[in-house]
């Protein structure tokens, strides 16, 4: 459904088949409370089903992106900026050695844990698995990289949703078709 659609379903909604009480920015940034409201609640629905199981994914979104093309590490470097639209991250794989091609899957950890495993002179190899965190616009790993390179890490993430508004009427909803009608009703 292209914007310009969505305004004319929320006008319908609100009997206001011209612009009347509400101006068609208002309305355009109403769609866009909605479409926030939509991506809100899927993603605090998806956080839960994803604590049971990794592999679910959260269907209302588009299609996971790479972080980067290039997505060099450098040696002795920790952290990496995030893209900025960045939403959520959906798998993680990171290289902690000079191994070709070895990277192993990262599990998602807080920094304070990466720094606490790290510095833990008992923690086991079991403990000491490959991590990432994110905080503050930047993605970390923990253990730290051996050396830099090329293709260190895999980083396939969500993408914030474009925001709808009156410029862009006859551009598609980045959401997928499952979200439209829910947008135009969080919106009502």
């Amino acid at each position: 459904m292209i914007i310009s659609e969505s305004l004319a379903r929320l006008r319908i909604l609100l009997n206001e088949s011209t612009a009347g009480f509400y101006t068609d920015t208002q309305l355009y940034q109403l769609l866009d409370s909605g479409q926030n409201l939509v991506v809100d609640f899927c993603l605090a629905k998806s956080q839960s089903l994803r604590n049971n199981d990794m592999s679910n994914e959260i269907k209302v979104f588009e299609p996971l992106s790479l972080l980067d093309t290039s997505n060099t590490t450098v040696t002795g470097t920790r952290e990496y900026s995030l893209q900025t639209d960045y939403l959520v991250t959906q798998y993680c794989s990171y290289q902690v050695d000079d191994r070709s091609g070895s990277k192993y899957p990262a599990k998602q950890t807080t920094f304070h844990e990466a720094l606490w495993k790290e510095s833990n002179t008992y923690a086991t190899a079991n403990d000491r698995y490959p991590a990432y965190y994110i905080r503050a616009g930047k993605i970390g790993f923990s253990p730290n990289c051996v050396h830099g390179g090329p293709s260190m890490y895999e980083h396939y993430y969500y993408k914030k949703p474009t925001t709808i508004v009156s410029g862009n009427a006859s551009s598609e909803i980045t959401l997928r078709v499952d979200a439209h009608e829910a947008i135009i009703f969080f919106a009502y």
